[in-house]
């Protein structure tokens, strides 16, 4: 399965960002899809757009504002 998800909101804090299930984040995908997948059939990533950003502001990831969200799980990884 592949799913993208837009990071609409941000992390509340630093010290919610592991458990913070409020809206789509990284660890609200990676808890919602290791359900079903199992936690090793699961790979979680932030994106950011490419246009308008340099290289350097293209490989930075906020961890306070995901913008884009993607998973990537596979059945048998469980």
């Amino acid at each position: 399965m592949l799913a993208t998800f837009p990071g609409i909101t941000p992390v509340s804090g630093r010290e919610w960002a592991g458990s913070w299930y409020w809206s789509f984040t990284t660890a609200s995908a990676r808890r919602l899809f290791a359900e079903t997948f199992g936690p090793d059939g699961v790979d979680v990533a932030v994106w950011l757009a490419a246009e308008d950003l340099t290289a350097a502001e293209r490989d930075h990831i906020d961890p306070d504002y995901e913008l884009v969200i993607t998973v990537r799980a596979r059945k048998g990884h469980a």
